[in-house]
């Protein structure tokens, strides 16, 4: 598959990775989702859609995804998506994250496993 292009969970259609609703069927571009533990201030389960293009997560309203919480940054971290996988970076001067208990190392890219768990701030 083009490294620019998802297919629709829904219909199969290929889809530019920019279109958030698929072309074909209408439906929401969606391809996985952060679940809330309740742990932090977010309800249990509330969903988080993730598209398949890079995003930004903070507490920003201009950031992709925007989690609200104690101990989280405007632009806090970045998930990237490439070969149908996405992975989370933070730089330097961002907080800590924890990818599945441990620390994400600034600069570099890590792989987020399918029902990984992930620490932003106070949010899991």
């Amino acid at each position: 598959m083009a490294e620019n292009a998802y297919n629709c969970y829904s219909c199969g259609f290929l889809n530019n990775k920019t279109k958030v609703i698929c072309e074909k069927c209408n439906t929401p571009g969606a391809i996985a989702a952060l679940q809330s533990t309740g742990k932090g201030c977010v309800p249990e389960s509330y969903l988080w859609p993730l598209f398949p293009h890079d995003l930004s997560i903070g507490f920003a309203p201009d950031c992709d995804v925007v989690i609200p919480g104690k101990n989280i940054e405007a632009s806090h971290c970045r998930f990237s998506y490439m070969k149908n996988t996405f992975f989370v970076s933070v730089s330097q001067n961002d907080p800590p994250i924890l990818l599945g208990g441990r620390k994400v190392t600034a600069g570099m890219k890590q792989r987020i496993a399918d029902k990984s768990t992930i620490k932003i701030g106070s949010e899991e």
